[in-house]
């Protein structure tokens, strides 16, 4: 049996040893080139007349141009009636976030496919696209978070005009709007 003394001291020594593993390992993580950021970014989103924080995982040296957020930062969701307008009154990029294999089955007109996947592994071309362009995202429908993930990316690259149609894809088919088939926008 250890005496109470010598138990303090080994206590003592454990609680030292536990905060030198913790101080090692946060400084370890802030030299990393991609360590894992201690406090969660996020951005402004407005659905309708609300505002939501959404979170954000960001590399290091996307933290560190994130300041305080203006208007330009706020990727709004937007409505069946308010994404019918802006498609009608023309100079809106829409980009339907679903798989090409969806895409191609059926999508709204004028759209053009940068499925998910090849865009979050960077292998879509963005060059063509000018940064104050007007750019609606969607996707499957309400379930649906790839469309806003898209526009949040599109934002941290730079680009402002940007919104999302919430609803989507499904909305859109179930209110019997236009649909084109095939491959072609």
């Amino acid at each position: 049996m250890i005496n109470r003394p010598k138990r303090q001291v080994i206590s003592r020594r454990i609680c030292i040893l536990g905060l030198l593993v913790l101080l090692i390992s946060i400084v370890y993580n802030w030299l990393a080139p991609v360590g894992i950021p201690l406090i969660t970014p996020y951005r402004i989103i407005r659905v309708g007349e609300n505002r939501q924080k959404v979170p954000l995982f960001l590399n290091r040296s996307s933290l560190s141009s994130m300041g305080d957020h203006d208007s330009s930062d706020v990727i709004k969701a937007i409505p069946l009636a308010e994404f019918e307008l802006l498609l009608s009154e023309g100079e809106v990029l829409v980009l339907d976030t679903r798989t090409y294999t969806e895409y191609c089955a059926g999508h709204i007109p004028g759209a053009y496919s940068v499925p998910y996947d090849e865009f979050m592994q960077g292998r879509v071309d963005l060059q063509a696209i000018e940064m104050g362009q007007k750019i609606i995202t969607y996707c499957e429908g309400v379930n649906c978070d790839q469309s806003l993930e898209v526009a949040m990316l599109l934002n941290q690259l730079g680009y402002r005009n940007i919104a999302f149609y919430r609803s989507g894809w499904e909305e859109w088919q179930n209110t019997g709007k236009p649909i084109i088939r095939g491959c072609q926008p």
